[in-house]
């Protein structure tokens, strides 16, 4: 499947032009990845169904849906360059900041408990958070601009 994506961007490459409205180079790859992708997925899909047994005559009489669909490809995007930021941006900050910050955004644990538990004052963990999902935002915005 890998090389069906890399072929088909191979192929298209050609369509990318600096300066057009598709935006940077990164972000017209990532969405030319992603489609290459979910076809690729989707010819598996029904390579698979059209093998020629009982079973795939069954499936064949059935609506064949790829397990992965474009949005759960999105969603892993975005995880992936979260935790790239995270990683790249954790030694700015403290490590109790840090945790806190994590354990509420990432761990979905309650505010104002997890301030508490770590010995800060709710009104400082939501200043610190907030600092952090800026400075997460200004590094995330960077990459995709790139």
């Amino acid at each position: 499947m890998v090389q069906r994506v890399m072929l088909t961007i191979a192929n298209r490459i050609e369509e990318w032009e600096l300066g057009q409205k598709q935006g940077s180079f990164r972000r017209w790859l990532h969405r030319k990845t992603n489609n290459a992708a979910v076809d690729a997925i989707r010819k598996r899909c029904r390579d698979a169904a059209n093998y020629g047994s009982v079973q795939s005559e069954l499936l064949n009489n059935e609506a064949i849906q790829p397990d992965v669909q474009q949005e759960d490809i999105e969603a892993e995007y975005r995880r992936s360059v979260f935790r790239w930021a995270a990683r790249r941006i954790k030694g700015e900050f403290q490590e109790t900041t840090w945790q806190a910050f994590w354990l509420t955004t990432v761990g979905g644990q309650a505010a104002s408990a997890t301030a508490t538990q770590l010995g800060q004052s709710t009104g400082a963990f939501y200043t610190a958070r907030s600092r952090i999902m800026r400075r997460l935002k200004e590094v995330v915005e960077n990459y995709e601009s790139q």
